[in-house]
């Protein structure tokens, strides 16, 4: 380092690696983290609920009035429940009503739902012979059904304008404007026969399918020209089970948030969910009982006005749509043209089946905690907290220690480096002050008295001025 300038080096180095770097740096220092803090806790888990057998003279119609809530009018879950699924209630023993916030129970429970099964049936032709009269003689005549896997056959002459008929006014409704065919149209045929139901799969499929249902979707003709359309057609089957699972519910809310399955999927006990009086609301869109309750409900929910802004037809070859089918357009992310693939009007009947089925059996599930079983969990309390990040805690701590040796370099410096000034000359009249009784140097400017500046610039060219100590007492 010439002139010896180490103290200006390890002075300017310090300032900019403080400048640049520390203080960017140290900024990133800090951050804020969710903490959760977990301890063990006795819980209880109801175990009790309403028999199959009283179903039909305790469960109102409210039920279903929340399933077009939830599905069409984003209506708040009932507790335990999501979309999905709905667990066994479950809470802490010691539990008070003094609810926390972010606060979660963790524990194993019942969890209930459904699996839906879904194939494309198979058209079966056969010749028959039948009567065509009274006094007629008997006659060859060829038939054909839809037939599915586990015996259905549904005549393929029911419904069979069901993606034939043209967009505009449809004769069958008697051109009324609100029942005009659309582009799409749906259609879904439970199995119990009642006097409500316009079709019905029973008798048409074996006692031991009487959970199957048939669901259709088309897209209806343009112009009277026009071939057609395919139909979208399947028999499904809901498989209903109980799981038993690790969940993790909110406190305050009790929704669910996290479910961890611990066994098997289990068939649903015949006395825990009455399949045949949902079922039969299914296909006739009412109740065949009307319990007492705080609203006299028997009906269904009307899915015309829900879809009548979508390009849905209202109902087909003279039958108002179903509320199992208007429902299930709302219950699905899929759009009306990706509902004419198979595997997208499955899944909307799954989640249909699914709102339907948790929400009833919120209903049914006991939520009192009048017949309790002791079972073990957790509780998680949640809180955001300030943490130091390590990364940049550690590069912090290196610029520090860089800084610190370069400080100790300039210390060490300036207390070993000898200091002839007893000022800091940095203005003209602190220098003048110096030289002020130096004969040599006075005699040299004093020739300058009154000369023009190339003179002066002339006269002290090439020649250097310095300080330097003199025992003398002048410089």
């Amino acid at each position: 380092m010439n002139s010896r300038h180490w103290a200006v080096f390890w002075a300017s180095t310090c300032v900019v690696f403080v400048t640049w770097g520390l203080v960017p740096v140290q900024s990133g220092i800090f951050t804020t983290e969710t903490i959760s803090q977990t301890s063990l806790a006795s819980f209880v888990r109801s175990e009790g609920f309403i028999p199959a057998g009283r179903q039909s003279g305790d469960i109102t119609a409210r039920y279903i009035q929340s399933v077009h809530g939830i599905i069409w009018l984003n209506e708040t879950l009932p507790p335990y429940m999501t979309r999905e699924y709905i667990l066994s209630p479950i809470e802490p023993r010691d539990y008070t009503m003094e609810r926390m916030a972010n606060l979660t129970w963790t524990s194993n429970t019942t969890l209930y739902s459904l699996d839906m099964k879904c194939e494309t049936p198979t058209i079966d032709a056969k010749n028959e012979t039948r009567f065509t009269g009274i006094n007629s003689t008997p006659a060859t005549v060829q038939t054909a059904t839809y037939v599915s896997s586990n015996g259905c056959a549904f005549p393929t002459d029911y419904y069979s304008s069901f993606g034939n008929e043209t967009m505009g006014p449809n004769e069958s409704f008697d051109n009324q404007t609100a029942y005009d065919t659309k582009e799409f149209a749906a259609m879904y045929i439970g199995y119990y026969s009642t006097e409500w139901a316009n079709f019905y799969l029973e008798g048409l499929c074996p006692e031991t399918s009487n959970h199957t249902f048939m669901a259709l979707f088309t897209r209806n003709k343009k112009s009277v020209d026009e071939p057609p359309q395919d139909v979208t057609r399947l028999y499904c089957t809901p498989f209903y089970y109980q799981q038993e699972v690790t969940a993790t519910v909110d406190a305050s809310t009790r929704s669910p948030l996290n479910i961890e399955t611990i066994g098997d999927k289990v068939p649903l006990s015949a006395d825990k969910w009455n399949s045949t009086f949902f079922e039969y609301q299914m296909n006739t869109g009412r109740n065949n009982e009307q319990p007492r309750g705080t609203l006299p409900l028997k009906y269904w929910p009307d899915q015309l006005e829900s879809v009548s802004a979508l390009p849905l037809s209202l109902g087909a070859q003279g039958t108002p749509l179903n509320p199992m089918a208007g429902l299930s357009v709302g219950a699905t992310n899929h759009t009306l043209q990706e509902l004419l693939d198979p595997e997208a009007l499955r899944s909307a009947y799954e989640a249909t089946y699914r709102i339907i089925f948790a929400r009833s059996m919120a209903q049914i599930l006991d939520q009192s905690f009048t017949d309790a079983k002791s079972v073990n969990g957790s509780t998680t309390y949640m809180v955001s907290a300030v943490v130091v990040v390590p990364v940049f805690a550690y590069i912090v701590e290196g610029l520090l220690g860089f800084i610190s040796l370069c400080s100790i370099a300039l210390l060490i410096i300036s207390l070993r480096r000898e200091w002839s000034l007893h000022s800091d000359p940095a203005t003209i009249a602190s220098v003048m002050a110096l030289v002020s009784d130096n004969p040599a140097l006075l005699e040299d400017f004093a020739k300058l008295d009154r000369i023009n500046m190339e003179d002066f610039e002339s006269h002290i060219k090439g020649k250097k001025f310095l300080l330097e100590y003199s025992e003398r007492g002048n410089t």
